[in-house]
């Protein structure tokens, strides 16, 4: 069949341009993650134009076939200790796939990463043994990560499991967009205990925070209109934050809360401070934020102890997915021994 691959950009397209992106997207969604909350077509169209991930540039493909909307693909370039990678994800109408309409894709995308500057590149979201984890072997990408979605459904969770006391000599704090000038300089270093969460061999780095970087990050979070909710712990009464746990909310999908980072300082691990953070923010989050029904977070898969917190809130496990890797130039490499016909069988 033919296949037309361009470039797309959002911010130059009209909105005919964007006919079929939403039933691309839920075709994908029903095929790959049946359990997922469906977004709105208006929330499709605004993640096009101002994409919901951290700072950097997003860049776009799409491939049609009789200019219907086929597939797409999707790139994000992160910034700083992160210059190094690209992640990539290649989405194609579940009923098309094997006819190498992912491959050419992923062609199109690598012809344009090394004048980024980009050395690897990462593909997470795979549905574990799905198409895609069985697509990007096949094209020499590893599996460096495996974690799992866990989802509350507010209506149906008993908010009794949100009743958790406060250990005596700790205090919980509220903030909603920008830590309090006294309590950023230690939300900072809390967030250091961040690096100790399983992430396998994933390259992608944990940025090393200080207040200018966080400072940053909430003026990102505001610059993309998220509502960004923190709740954290200090010891002993005093301004010193040993844990913490953070939520987004985007008025795209209004419904959806994403949970974000948690972690507690090491030495103040096994007094169940964890389960006190998302409790409170639980509480917090639905009494301030009505209009949410779905809270969403991913663990790693072999982080019992945070899976167990959070079902012991009411969340259930609705997927376990893979985050995959590869060398560009690996994959390009490999891709110029293989045509699209050669890789119809494993590519989406």
């Amino acid at each position: 069949m033919q296949i037309d691959i361009n470039p797309f950009h959002p911010d130059q397209a009209a909105e005919r341009d964007f006919d079929g992106f939403f039933e691309l997207t839920i075709a994908c969604i029903e095929a790959d993650n049946p359990r997922a909350q469906r977004p709105t077509p208006e929330a499709v169209v605004a993640n096009l134009r101002v994409p919901m991930t951290t700072a950097g540039p997003s860049l776009f493909w799409t491939a049609r076939h009789e200019d219907r909307l086929v597939g797409m693909a999707d790139v994000h370039l992160p910034d700083a200790e992160n210059a190094h990678l690209a992640t990539v994800r290649v989405s194609v109408e579940p009923r098309l796939r094997c006819r190498g309409i992912g491959t050419e894709l992923l062609r199109a995308v690598l012809g344009q990463l090394g004048s980024h500057g980009r050395e690897r590149m990462v593909g997470q979201g795979l549905t574990s043994g799905g198409a895609g984890e069985l697509w990007a072997a096949a094209l020499g990408f590893e599996v460096v990560h495996r974690y799992v979605t866990q989802r509350l459904d507010a209506a149906e969770a008993d908010p009794d499991l949100w009743q958790v006391s406060v250990p005596r000599g700790y205090r919980t704090h509220q903030w909603r967009g920008a830590a309090p000038d006294d309590l950023v300089e230690s939300f900072v270093r809390a967030r250091a205990a961040v690096h100790d969460a399983p992430r396998g061999d994933a390259s992608r780095q944990i940025p090393d925070w200080t207040v200018e970087r966080m400072r940053q990050e909430e003026a990102d979070f505001r610059e993309r209109a998220f509502d960004y909710f923190v709740v954290a712990v200090s010891w002993a009464g005093g301004e010193e934050v040993v844990g913490f746990t953070e939520m987004l909310v985007h008025p795209n999908e209004p419904t959806l809360a994403m949970q974000q980072y948690t972690a507690v300082m090491p030495t103040h691990r096994g007094h169940g401070l964890g389960r006190v953070l998302k409790t409170e923010m639980m509480r917090w989050l639905l009494a301030e934020s009505k209009e949410v029904t779905t809270v969403t977070t991913t663990t790693g898969a072999s982080n019992v102890h945070m899976r167990q917190v959070n079902e012991l809130l009411g969340y259930s496990t609705i997927r376990e997915a893979a985050v995959v890797e590869g060398d560009v130039r690996a994959v390009t490499a490999r891709l110029t021994r293989v045509d699209s016909d050669q890789a119809s069988c494993v590519a989406p």
